[in-house]
């Protein structure tokens, strides 16, 4: 069985300063994870993961409404920026 998807997003932190490495170990034992560059990802690329993601962490999660639309087996999006700012649901 294929491990579920799930798309890390960290910038503007870093990967390392968000995520233990025991924590992305653990993580990788249980998903196959796309991105976790610090820099950030590429739209083109998050369009091109939505349809098979079932998990997103992010720094700052930015889905429009379409992009959920067309993320059928997400199942949750993970802010970890450690900020707080004004975005709102």
């Amino acid at each position: 069985m294929a491990k579920p998807l799930l798309i890390l997003d960290p910038h503007f932190r870093t990967a390392k300063e968000l995520l233990s490495t025991k924590t992305v170990s653990a993580l990788e034992g249980l998903c196959r994870i796309e991105g976790g560059e610090d820099r950030p990802m590429e739209p083109d690329r998050l369009d091109a993961l939505l349809d098979r993601a079932e998990f997103l962490i992010a720094a700052r999660p930015a889905l429009s409404r379409a992009q959920v639309g067309r993320a059928p087996r997400l199942k949750a999006i993970t802010e970890v920026s450690g900020a707080f700012h004004d975005q709102r649901d």
